[in-house]
């Protein structure tokens, strides 16, 4: 029993920091967006534009990613993603 017990738990913690790594892809894709906006007289709503395009995607992953994965309960479509996000995570460094 208390091997099933760190495994879950393993199994739960490996789920959930892939959804602390696809918040940082997107916070880095802000950053990016951000670095690049040059101020207007509406800078308070481009901003909001950018930053509200940019959290909608990441929700958008964040539930694509529990929904696949049913919240980390398939082993296979974990391993998927666990590799899809390193790569996106890999591709953003330098943003």
């Amino acid at each position: 029993m208390e091997k099933n017990i760190q495994e879950s738990s393993r199994d739960l913690l490996a789920h959930e920091q892939l959804h602390w790594d696809i918040s940082e892809i997107y916070a880095r894709k802000l950053r990016t967006a951000l670095s690049k906006y040059r101020p207007r007289k509406s800078y308070k709503t481009d901003l909001n534009e950018i930053f509200q395009k940019i959290e909608s995607e990441r929700r958008k992953l964040q539930k694509q990613y529990d929904r696949e994965t049913n919240h980390g309960i398939d082993k296979e479509e974990q391993a998927r993603w666990y590799i899809k996000i390193k790569e996106q995570l890999f591709k953003t460094t330098h943003l």
